[in-house]
């Protein structure tokens, strides 16, 4: 198993997810390379080999054509659709590939709930690691963060592992009051949201939590077959599963809207007790930040065999194909799957 988590590492970097929105005037092939034209008559030019390309992603109404689609079709490159809030529509993939092998390797897992809360455990800490990163960056640790650690190792049970995951959340949230102006933040509700700062973290959520499932389809997996997550109709609970530690992530996005004064609070409506973003201006840049979070190179960590990290470069959107072949991998018994981190150096 040491070689194969090395491979993963060294191979994620040959492979690259591409999204294309509306901002792409023009997408064609020529020579086995995509040319992606944007910007005004096209003065912003990318060019990809296709054999690069691992998936791409089309955001409302980009500009492909059918003879790109088939193109891709026939070189094996998975197209997602979505609408422009990252809400998935649909999904061009070719007729062959290992769907069936990756969905019995996702029934067998299930009949091994001890390894199931392991991966939970340390999902799950991850994301509590990436929160205290976040908190470390602009205000620091309170002392309750020291119950943390423990409560996660000594949990036995899902029940317990959710217990410690709360007490973490409280803490964590709790300390948004000194990060931001007064009045502002009112704590976590979701359900629904009840004032500004809850309806973007909402919002970028769900759009997470969309990207995660994507792909994990284009991977042969099942959203909906989690090892942590209770999957109640529709919910794509293996997709919730793996996107916990970078919940973090939207929460820095959100924090900087906030306190870069990008957005106007005063801009959102409240009409029964739900909080809305009907402005469209405001939309636009809430949905811009995101579409930017997801589309920037960003670093993060990959273990290696030996049991260090190695810090890579790439989009988010790269990072969550990574961590959906990594869970592939690991039902496979190909490799050991590990969360991402933000600096695994700064875990509490």
């Amino acid at each position: 198993m040491a070689a194969t988590c090395r491979s993963l590492y060294e191979s994620v970097a040959a492979k690259t997810t591409l999204s294309l929105t509306r901002r792409d005037n023009q997408v064609s092939i020529k020579n086995d390379k995509l040319i992606v034209e944007r910007g005004e008559q096209g003065k912003n030019t990318i060019e990809i080999e296709l054999d690069r390309i691992r998936r791409i992603m089309i955001f409302g109404l980009a500009n492909a054509d059918c003879k790109v689609l088939t193109t891709l079709m026939h070189q094996g490159v998975p197209v997602d659709f979505f609408d422009v809030q990252g809400l998935p529509k649909g999904q061009l993939i070719c007729l062959y590939g290992s769907e069936d092998l990756h969905l019995s390797w996702q029934q067998r897992f299930d009949d091994f709930p001890d390894r199931k809360f392991e991966l939970a455990r340390k999902v799950l800490r991850a994301k509590a690691d990436n929160s205290a990163n976040i908190l470390l960056r602009r205000t620091g640790l309170c002392p309750e963060w020291n119950n943390c650690s423990d409560l996660f190792q000594k949990s036995e049970n899902p029940d317990q592992l959710r217990g410690a995951e709360g007490y973490t959340a409280r803490i964590y949230y709790g300390q948004w009051n000194t990060m931001l102006e007064e009045g502002q933040w009112k704590g976590r509700l979701a359900h629904p949201a009840p004032d500004p700062l809850n309806a973007m973290l909402s919002f970028g959520y769900v759009m997470l939590h969309n990207r995660f499932a994507s792909a994990l389809r284009s991977q042969g997996l099942n959203p909906r077959l989690g090892f942590f997550h209770r999957s109640q109709g529709g919910h794509w609970a293996l997709a919730s599963d793996l996107m916990e530690p970078f919940r973090p992530l939207v929460d820095h996005v959100v924090l900087k809207l906030v306190r870069h004064h990008e957005v106007h609070l005063d801009k959102f409506e409240i009409k029964d007790g739900r909080c809305l973003m009907k402005d469209p201006h405001l939309f636009g840049t809430v949905l811009k930040a995101f579409e930017n979070m997801f589309s920037c190179t960003i670093k993060l960590y990959y273990q290696l065999s030996d049991g260090l990290w190695k810090r890579m470069s790439r989009t988010l959107d790269d990072h969550i194909e990574d961590q959906a072949a990594a869970y592939a991998g690991m039902l496979g018994g190909q490799c050991d799957f590990e969360p991402l981190r933000i600096n695994p150096c700064c875990a509490f």
